[in-house]
């Protein structure tokens, strides 16, 4: 290979490199921890609970993991719900969290089946961070939003 090749290629590499690196979505500011929370649907017609989910953001901020969640109230069957299996793996989009193997049991050992529930994250002047999701868990359909309940803002970029 000569020395212009070899050249060509060098610049080659380090383009798509810098290219995949200023395209890695992140978690702002980290390390950091935050809660969220919120209000949910769980259908075909559970229940409408308030609940809370906490995020650890590592150094790096390319992932996360929800390190606890709870319902804390609602309506009548929310005292029967609970989260199952966390702590959760979170990985980060463009404008997105993505909780892996999110589950909850709607009522005793009777779980939805598990699933990936996207949000949608904003933050803007009116709000430190807002999560909106809409997502298939099991047979369970899960809709609702949650806010940062912090006063430094989150950003998902």
């Amino acid at each position: 290979m000569s020395w212009i090749s070899r050249l060509s290629a060098a610049a080659l590499t380090a383009t798509l490199l810098a290219a995949t690196s200023a395209h890695a979505q992140t978690i702002t500011p980290n390390p950091n921890t935050f809660t969220i929370t919120g209000g949910m649907n769980i259908d075909p017609g559970v229940a409408t609970c308030n609940f809370t989910m906490t995020f650890d953001v590592p150094a790096g901020g390319a992932s996360a993991t929800v390190t606890s969640a709870a319902i804390t109230g609602g309506s009548s069957n929310c005292p029967a719900i609970t989260f199952k299996g966390a702590p959760w793996n979170v990985r980060v989009g463009a404008g997105k969290l993505y909780v892996d193997n999110f589950d909850l049991f709607v009522f005793p050992n009777n779980p939805c089946g598990g699933g990936t529930l996207e949000m949608d994250w904003v933050t803007s002047a009116t709000t430190n961070g807002y999560g909106f999701f809409y997502s298939q868990i099991g047979w369970c359909t899960v809709f609702g939003a949650g806010e940062v309940n912090s006063t430094v803002p989150i950003y998902v970029n």
